[in-house]
């Protein structure tokens, strides 16, 4: 039972779906972590095991506060997230997937390093980053494994040399009233970050931070079905600007449109609402010579009979979740 009644500095976020076996690993890293000023916020989206359960059990023997989200149906990792963050008393955040570990000193190192810049340089960084692993000792993300000494420079000069998956401890004022967009049961992390990180500055710590299980069972990733079609064509429309796609080569060009217009149709986006809605598309009308490309993609896949209409569901269970916060300590 947790005992400790003052405000935490630290919120520590969990989405999870249907891996409550996966929960008590990430209870075990936090339970070993040295910094302590901290609570884990944890997001059930609708899952079918005994997610709650584990959670209850887990809460009455943790001398840190533990809150749960709590969905009766799957509303989507978007909107999980969401609620993750609206949901915190910690002034800054970091996730901790339910197949990730936090290793002993990441919160201490990473909470000291954003404490070392001057209270006046704050709001000039997005936070601090750190080096995630996989279970068989393999940095995540390209370019990560070649910054070996700590690192103080701009999100864009760091972005152009790395890219992949890292540990992130951000400010919460910073997301203060952003959200990631809604339409899908996922979209890109990308399409809310690009724009929260821009032109700010960020200290990198070449250390490793956490462990991720890249085995866990319902990794998001579209395998053999075609998945989250409408969440993907958003995603384009709102990461991809002007300036990045002009420094695209034309193969990436031409992969990013036929991509697009291929998602825009599987995820029942018209044609008119599609071509406005990036401005890529809306300003080019070149673009719209893609189109035809791409229905031959759209044909083949229906043929297949891979396409999964995700958003359909989620429009669903939009309106008719019933979500509850529970403070389990």
């Amino acid at each position: 039972m947790s005992t400790n009644n003052k405000q935490p500095l630290v919120s520590v976020l969990t989405p999870t779906w249907n891996r409550a076996e996966y929960l008590e690993k990430v209870w075990r890293g936090l339970v070993a972590q040295e910094y302590r000023n901290f609570e884990w916020v944890v997001g059930n989206d609708g899952s079918h095991d005994n997610t709650v359960e584990v959670m209850r059990a887990l809460a009455k023997k943790s001398d840190f506060p533990i809150k749960l989200i709590d969905s009766n149906i799957r509303i989507g990792k978007s909107r999980i997230d969401n609620l993750l963050m609206s949901n915190i008393s910690g002034e800054l955040l970091i996730w901790n997937d339910s197949d990730d570990v936090l290793l002993p000193e990441a919160l201490k190192l990473m909470v000291e390093e954003w404490a070392s810049i001057p209270e006046d340089k704050r709001v000039n960084y997005l936070g601090v980053m750190a080096q995630s692993i996989s279970t068989d000792d393999k940095i995540q993300g390209e370019g990560f494994d070649k910054q070996l000494e700590k690192i103080d420079t701009t999100y864009e000069e760091f972005s152009s040399k790395t890219s992949g998956d890292a540990v992130i401890l951000i400010p919460a004022k910073s997301v203060t009233n952003r959200r990631l967009l809604e339409v899908d049961f996922l979209i890109t992390e990308s399409s809310l970050w690009d724009s929260v990180f821009k032109n700010k500055r960020v200290v990198y710590l070449p250390v490793v931070a956490k462990v991720m299980d890249r085995n866990a069972p319902g990794s998001v990733s579209f395998g053999k079905k075609l998945e989250y079609t409408r969440g993907m064509a958003y995603s384009i429309s709102i990461s991809e600007d002007k300036l990045s796609f002009a420094r695209r080569n034309f193969f990436m060009k031409c992969n990013l449109l036929v991509r697009y217009w291929r998602y825009c149709f599987h995820g029942e986006i018209k044609i008119k609402k599609a071509k406005n809605m990036w401005c890529v598309t809306r300003n080019n009308s070149w673009t719209m010579l893609f189109w035809p490309i791409s229905f031959l993609y759209v044909i083949k896949d229906l043929n297949q009979r891979k396409v999964v209409k995700t958003h359909r569901d989620f429009e669903k269970a939009k309106v008719s979740a019933k979500i509850r916060t529970v403070i389990l300590n």
